[in-house]
């Protein structure tokens, strides 16, 4: 029997430009900052040792930028390329009465989860009308993400490269139904 509760609280601010380079070509500008705070807690009337109130702090920013140019009706082609970066840090709040030794060990461990990543990614699509109710479209991308988490003994770091692909064929039965 305890009770777990679980505060957030978000600030989120975008901005997205698009702007007409062209008559068939336009590009936008995106940008994004993101601030989360997750604050968690247990109580129980037992006697038993519980965790302490943890606190994580999530900060991100991202940025991107998009071309897409259709030289003909319904011919769209896209290409994009953007960067995500992010930090997230993990603490304990103490409690009164609490055992510095089982404080001191609990930050440890909640520190130990903190972590930096950052995702830098590159994407082009095209899509082609084959006839009035027939589209064909591919896209490609590429995601590369670097994952890093400073505490020694946290050996979760890495860097990962995710190649993508897809076709796809859209067909259009009649204006109700596609």
């Amino acid at each position: 029997p305890g009770l777990f509760r679980r505060d957030e609280n978000a600030v989120v601010v975008r901005n997205s430009v698009w702007i007409a380079l062209a008559p068939n070509l336009r590009g936008s500008l995106d940008a994004g900052w993101n601030s989360r705070t997750v604050d968690r807690s247990f109580s129980s009337a037992m006697a038993t040792s519980i965790p302490l109130p943890t606190e994580i702090r999530q900060l991100q920013f991202d940025a991107a930028a998009r071309l897409a140019w259709e030289p003909s009706r319904g011919w769209l082609q896209e290409a994009s390329v953007g960067l995500i970066r992010g930090e997230e840090a993990h603490d304990v709040r103490e409690r009164e009465g609490e055992d510095a030794l089982s404080v001191d060990e609990q930050r440890r461990q909640a520190r130990r989860r903190s972590n930096q990543s950052q995702r830098v990614y590159v994407s082009l699509r095209s899509g082609i009308p084959i006839d009035d109710d027939t589209d064909l479209s591919t896209s490609v991308s590429s995601n590369l993400l670097r994952y890093d988490t400073p505490d020694t003994l946290n050996t979760d770091d890495r860097d990962e490269l995710l190649l993508t692909g897809g076709l796809e064929l859209a067909r259009r039965w009649n204006r109700w139904f596609s």
